[in-house]
């Protein structure tokens, strides 16, 4: 792969084949896109140095090393978290952002024919009541689908009821744990024993995904990464909204005006 040669021949390059390689290792996506004449301008040197650097990491030349890099990306397996740090420009922040949330939610694509989509639904659709049981990261996600799911008519909320309110099995509970880190996953037990349905949205290895009756692995792995929060919310909420408009379907809403209704937090 060619990212990895320009990695490992990194300490062997000159000062200015290094520029040209930090160029392509910050943003690998980008630099397929870049002329070899915005590729030297971007890394302050001249094009034979491109070149030339092309050519070290085994290429014939610059079109070639682009095509290689393009063949890579286009074939990657999984996702990648891109790091931010504060040396960044604004533009390249945004980009990486950008360019996380897209992958989490390409690779989640490719793996939905893999779901009990339809069973998840009709669940949630013929539920007696639904308790959407989240952490910190998923809060916001989850107080949207509780919002949604009540203007639908159906009895929702964003805790476990009481004792005295125990759960059966026309209830279900939906946890969402991307992370590991979710309360929902020390929650197992007391769900488990009153009864109801457990839906995990959680990678499969977690012991809430192990326990559940049903799983939607959003994430293949746990997201360990210092910003977890800005990385995942996009798919949660993808994941929301395809749900809620999911169920107002099987409900009988058809018209967009009417979906869209169910997003809005009635006083």
């Amino acid at each position: 792969m060619i990212l990895e040669r320009i990695q490992e021949q990194a300490q062997g390059l000159s000062k200015s084949e290094r520029r040209v390689a930090d160029v392509i290792l910050n943003e690998p996506h980008a630099a397929i896109r870049l002329s070899i004449a915005k590729m030297a301008e971007q890394a302050d040197v001249s094009q034979p140095t491109v070149n030339r650097f092309s050519r070290r990491v085994g290429c014939l030349g610059y079109p070639d090393l682009k095509l290689k890099l393009a063949q890579q990306l286009a074939s990657s397996d999984g996702y990648k978290i891109r790091e931010i740090s504060e040396d960044l420009t604004g533009e390249s922040i945004f980009a990486r952002m950008l360019e996380s949330h897209l992958a989490l939610a390409q690779d989640a694509h490719q793996r939905v024919g893999q779901w009990p989509v339809v069973k998840m639904v009709d669940w949630i659709t013929a539920a007696h009541r639904v308790i959407i049981l989240a952490g910190e990261i998923e809060s916001i996600v989850a107080e949207r689908l509780v919002t949604a799911l009540r203007n639908q008519g159906i009895q929702a909320s964003l805790s476990l009821p009481t004792a005295r309110e125990a759960l059966g099995n026309n209830d279900v509970v939906v946890a969402l744990d991307l992370t590991g880190a979710s309360h929902s996953n020390t929650m197992l037990e007391p769900y488990r024993v009153r009864g109801a349905r457990l839906i995990a949205v959680a990678p499969n290895d977690l012991d809430l995904a192990q326990n559940a009756d049903l799983v939607i692995p959003l994430v293949e792995t746990v997201i360990d990464h210092e910003a977890s929060y800005w990385i995942t919310q996009a798919l949660l909420i993808l994941f929301a909204d395809s749900l809620i408009i999911a169920t107002s379907a099987r409900r009988g809403r058809t018209s967009i005006n009417q979906t869209a209704a169910l997003f809005q937090n009635r006083a």
